[in-house]
């Protein structure tokens, strides 16, 4: 309970509200996934408690849009998708990734990955992380979708089944 509490607490100083750990950097997947919602999604489940439940729910927005760049992280799925996950789905005849595929979102102070040659204007460090993003399949450390975190994600969103 304090691993969930100290978590919401982080996350509620943030402009844009999901859970997300702390003390973590916005990458592989922490800027669009709820990597670390595991404390709080117990916390729900133990308690009952919907400030508990609102806190998933406002990172499953995050996940559907509800960002600074109002991108969803899975292609097909909200109004403006991402386009161009690292996928070889992208290779079948109709020429495009495959509905559902996700990508690790913001990422841009991971490593490398042609993210630098890629972006318009020219990265700077001093950019807010959250707008630090690409859309092309070969930018691997925003681009690639891990099964970790496209499972967790449609867990979580399961969980809020009625």
């Amino acid at each position: 309970m304090r691993e969930a509490d100290y978590y919401v607490a982080g996350s509620d100083k943030m402009a844009y509200k999901f859970l997300r750990h702390p003390d973590a950097p916005i990458v592989w997947g922490v800027g669009a996934y709820s990597v670390h919602i595991r404390p709080v999604l117990v916390a729900w489940f133990a308690t009952g408690d919907r400030t508990y439940r609102d806190w998933i729910v406002r990172s499953c927005d995050n996940t559907l849009g509800a960002n600074p760049m109002g991108l969803s992280w899975i292609v097909g799925l909200g109004e403006r998708t991402i386009r161009a996950p690292l996928h070889n789905s992208r290779y079948r005849p109709a020429g495009v990734v495959a509905d559902g595929m996700q990508s690790e979102g913001p990422s841009a102070r991971a490593g490398g990955y042609n993210y630098n040659e890629t972006v318009y204007p020219e990265h700077r460090d001093d950019f807010a992380p959250l707008h630090e993003y690409a859309d092309c399949h070969f930018a691997i450390a925003m681009d690639e979708g891990v099964v970790r975190n496209q499972v967790l994600a449609m867990a979580i969103f399961g969980t809020l089944l009625p």
